[in-house]
């Protein structure tokens, strides 16, 4: 069974009375059993298979004659025509229910029939049919050789990517989707003449043409976000309590509660097994936690997601689990294994037969994935854990300069004691967080290849990158650097883990590197350019890149930095976890809480805004009462800060300074000194409570120039204030904006946030 005879049958269901075009058979014995292994798959699926189809089964043991290709090229497209008008004209959506049935081709089968390649993309898409938007007759430049499964031969290609054939593993053709993955689709990439039949997400996400209507609703901007329906929001409060899912309009949602198998998602099969032997997982529960399944049912979907929801680890121990990682990391994995499956397979093809015009698999570059976290402890786990889950069950020696890689990215033994130390007195996200090689410079390229991972590869060369966005930024603005960003434009999966640990580093080096993501090279890295993907060669491969950005809350620079950087065609996700009760109910002493509300402005004039309050309305109440010292000043920002003690030195202000800058000598002399009382005031910074989470005694009073971002802090700092020696209630006065809604949210509670940020409302609340 052929292409034709999937087109023919799908348009006898649709369109019974149109004459169809008749196709000359092919009658070999080859094709007679791939014909019967086709049909055991489509009645094993519970597809309606043909009497007709049946009957040319039992006849293919007759000699033939040899087709003409100048006949089917002529029945192909009348038979093109017709389906193109009959999509046209169908309003039927595509269905998500059905074929739950098919069962993935083993490693065997693969393995013993690579000539039935096409014919096992054609059961896929069979299986497949009523979930695609778009048509394989739409296709432009499909030629004679490539439809007629039949007759195509396996093909190589003098290319670089040929490395794949001998690197990057045997060939495996990912099982056909199950329905249930709920795959986005649509029109295939009519510039490729080889596997136009995607057997995976993957590459049915990047073989997808875009009009130019669809390039233009994707603007920066253009695509709000929805609550998801009530059905799918009741299932993922059950998996992250209190969480809400957005999604923009042209998403394709995964149904809820997701599944726990691979295999549903199609994922390859030597991927699969290797991660049964990792996790210890049974065939059918891969996916253990809630969590897991819940981002890998999201990120299958291959839209742009924003997770808001992702908690801080408890455990600094490198033994316990973190299941969302894995999640990411088999994501990662899965994707580098299409590319590298579909150039392999197209180099075959190019081998036997090198008249074929060359496939556009391929871009500028090698590395497709961009991995960011913002320290080496981070990394160093994620690229074990990464290696860990391509090769299990591999030799101990299968990973290159693994010996280096510990080296630079754990602690010394030197300084692993006394910061050990240091660490056992800090909460427990602290110590998860910052145990290790804390350090916020670091980049490698990983490679994949058979039986081996190669780190510290070549970023040309490699297929993920691992790096801070710190790094990549200071080699982004190197001067000296002719390639430049070259190395980034190729990018189709860009993941930033901890971006909230990122917001307390500096944010404008994830913008760098973001605004930076695939910019057309400047130079030609030994790459065909025939095999470029045509998105590339248009400029479009913004739109066909995945980024993920996950955090543990909401920060507005997070949803600007997805506005303007993030253009999937796919759609975009936005998970967010809004706590209703706030922290108030966790301070313990009993404090006189005043809130004072900014007047509304645009938010280029709200620094200077807050600042004029704080200097006419703050500094002569804390200026008169703080005369017994212990006033606390908490500033977020470094340059507020900046600015708040050059105003208090001019105010000759008896002053002390604690920030993320001061070595832990003067901070510990900066906190005795305000303990004492020998020094007033102490200017502190929100990025030296994340670094230290250091106990700061002898506070009475404390004002909060903006709120806190992690809300945890406001609740530590108040729990260490003390009563003062003349009585009375401490005081803490906090300015905030319409622009600190997520903070003050986190801080009071979502209702009362929202009538605190009533314009019609009082501008000052008091919580005592």
């Amino acid at each position: 069974m052929g292409l034709a005879d999937v087109l023919q049958h799908r348009l006898r269901r649709s369109r019974p009375e149109v004459s169809l075009p008749v196709f000359p058979t092919q009658n070999t014995r080859t094709a007679a059993r791939k014909r019967r292994k086709l049909l055991r798959e489509q009645k094993a699926a519970g597809l309606a298979v043909p009497q007709k189809v049946r009957q040319e089964s039992d006849d293919d043991e007759e000699e033939g004659g040899a087709l003409d290709a100048d006949d089917i090229g002529g029945a192909y497209k009348t038979l093109v025509s017709l389906l193109a008008d009959d999509d046209s004209e169908s309003d039927v959506g595509p269905s998500s229910q059905e074929d739950d049935s098919e069962e993935p081709a083993s490693d065997e089968e693969l393995d013993s029939d690579t000539d039935a390649t096409s014919e096992e993309d054609l059961a896929a898409e069979a299986s497949r049919e009523k979930l695609t938007n778009g048509s394989v007759a739409r296709s432009k430049g499909v030629t004679a050789e490539a439809l007629d499964d039949d007759t195509a031969e396996p093909a190589d290609a003098q290319t670089s990517a040929s490395e794949d054939e001998s690197e990057d593993g045997a060939a495996e053709e990912s099982p056909a989707p199950d329905p249930d993955s709920r795959t986005a689709n649509g029109k295939r990439d009519g510039g490729s003449t080889f596997e136009t039949l995607a057997t995976d997400t993957v590459q049915l996400h990047l073989e997808r043409v875009l009009t130019e209507d669809e390039v233009a609703s994707l603007a920066p901007g253009s695509r709000p976000l929805h609550p998801a329906p009530k059905a799918v929001q009741s299932e993922v409060g059950r998996i992250w309590p209190e969480a809400q899912l957005l999604a923009s309009d042209d998403v394709r949602l995964p149904v809820f509660p997701p599944s726990t198998s691979l295999a549903s998602y199609g994922i390859k099969e030597r991927l699969v097994t290797r991660w049964r032997t990792v996790q210890g997982a049974t065939a059918g529960a891969e996916l253990a936690s809630g969590c897991q399944a819940g981002l890998f049912a999201l990120l299958s979907s291959q839209a742009d997601i924003l997770h808001l929801a992702r908690p801080y680890p408890t455990s600094a121990d490198p033994a316990v689990p973190d299941p969302e990682l894995d999640a990411i990391l088999l994501h990662i994995l899965q994707h580098c294994a299409s590319n590298a499956d579909r150039i392999r397979k197209n180099n075959e093809r190019l081998k036997t037969n090198p008249e074929l015009d060359p496939p556009r698999d391929q871009g500028f570059t090698r590395p497709t994935v961009l991995l960011l976290l913002p320290m080496r402890n981070m990394a160093l786990r994620a690229v074990q854990r990464l290696a860990e889950l391509a090769l299990a069950g591999a030799p101990t020696d299968s990973v290159q300069h693994r010996a280096r890689l510990q080296e630079e990215f754990e602690v010394e033994e030197g300084f692993a004691a006394p910061q050990a130390a240091a660490l056992a007195r800090k909460p427990p996200e602290h110590r998860a967080l910052f145990s290790g090689n804390t350090d916020d410079h670091f980049r490698l390229g990983v490679r994949l290849m058979r039986g081996t991972v190669k780190l510290y590869a070549d970023f040309h060369t490699a297929d993920v990158i691992v790096a801070s966005p710190l790094a990549l930024a200071t080699k982004l603005t190197d001067p000296a650097d002719r390639e430049g960003a070259d190395f980034l434009s190729s990018l189709e999966l860009v993941v930033m883990d901890r971006a909230d640990v990122v917001l307390m580093q500096n944010w404008e080096h994830a913008v760098t590197v973001f605004k930076a993501l695939n910019a057309a090279p400047r130079q030609q890295h030994d790459v065909d350019i025939m095999r470029v993907r045509e998105w590339q060669l248009a400029g479009r491969a913004r739109h066909y890149r995945q980024t993920v950005v996950l955090s543990s809350l909401a920060a507005p620079e997070m949803g600007a930095l997805m506005r303007r950087c993030a253009a999937c065609h796919a759609g975009a996700l936005r998970l967010e976890a809004r706590g209703a009760g706030g922290v108030l109910a966790r301070v313990l002493p009993q404090l006189r809480q005043e809130f004072e509300r900014l007047p509304r402005c645009a938010p280029a004039e709200e620094p200077d805004l807050r600042f004029q309050h704080f200097k006419e309305s703050v500094w002569p109440r804390v200026k008169e009462n703080g005369r017994g010292g212990g006033q606390l000043i908490y500033v977020p920002a470094y340059f507020d800060f900046v600015r708040v003690r050059n105003f208090l030195r001019a105010e000759d202000a008896s002053l002390l300074l604690l920030s993320e800058y001061t070595d832990s000598g003067d901070a510990a002399r900066a906190r005795a000194y305000f303990r004492q009382g020998r020094r007033k005031i102490l200017l502190y910074t929100e990025r030296a409570q994340f670094y230290n989470r250091g106990r700061t005694p002898g506070i009475q009073d404390a004002v909060f120039y903006q709120l806190p971002t992690h809300p945890q802090f406001y609740e530590e700092i108040l729990n260490q204030v003390q009563e003062s020696e003349a009585g009375g209630l401490p005081t803490i006065t906090v300015l905030f904006s319409a622009l600190d809604a997520l903070r003050l949210e986190r801080v009071v509670g979502r209702q009362r946030a929202a009538r605190m940020l009533k314009p019609s409302s009082n501008s000052t609340f008091l919580f005592c």
